[in-house]
C-alpha cells in the first residue's frame, strides 16, 4: 500500500514514461519495478535528468496504470525473498550434484544464478529454490547433496 507522497506504478507504464518524457532509457522492467543503469560515463546533466523524471514520476498523469491505486501486479511467482536454509559459507562446504530443472524445487541452491541482463540474482547459495524460480533457471542447476525439504 502507498505510504502518504508515494505512488505505485507497474513497472512497464514506469519505464515507458520515464523514456518518453524523460530520455531515461532501462535495462530491463518487470511488473515490480524497473532497473536503470548508471555508469561512470554519466554527466551531471544525466543525473540532473534523472532527478528531475524520478521526483516527476509523483504527479506525472500516468496513461494505462491499473495499478497505481493498488498494489503492483507481479508478473511471476516470486513475491517474496527465497528462504535462507543454509549459511553462503556453510553451502560452500557441502558436496553438490547436477539436476534437471524439474527435479530442483525445494532444493537448495549451490551457486548464485544472475541472468544478464539485469544481472540481479534469481538465487543463491544457501537459498531454497522454489517453483516459481524454475523459468529463470538453466535446464540444468547445481544443488547441495541431499539438502532437501
Amino acid at each position: 500500500k502507498p505510504q502518504p507522497g508515494q505512488r505505485i506504478v507497474e513497472g512497464q507504464t514506469l519505464a515507458e514514461a520515464m523514456e518518453a518524457c524523460y530520455g531515461l532509457r532501462y535495462e530491463a522492467i518487470s511488473g515490480m519495478g524497473v532497473l536503470l543503469l548508471l555508469h561512470g560515463a554519466f554527466t551531471d546533466a544525466c543525473f540532473d535528468r534523472l532527478k528531475t523524471g524520478l521526483a516527476a514520476c509523483q504527479t506525472h498523469p500516468f496513461e494505462a496504470a491499473p495499478s497505481a491505486t493498488g498494489p503492483p501486479a507481479y508478473s511471476d511467482d516470486l513475491q517474496h525473498l527465497p528462504e535462507q536454509v543454509l549459511s553462503l559459507a556453510d553451502s560452500q562446504q557441502k558436496p553438490t550434484e547436477v539436476l534437471p530443472k524439474h527435479q530442483l524445487t525445494g532444493r537448495c541452491a549451490a551457486q548464485v544464478y544472475a541472468p544478464c541482463p539485469p544481472g540481479i540474482a534469481v538465487v543463491v547459495p544457501g537459498e531454497r529454490i522454489e517453483a516459481g524460480h524454475l523459468p529463470w533457471l538453466p535446464d540444468s542447476f547445481s544443488v547441495i547433496k541431499g539438502e532437501t525439504p
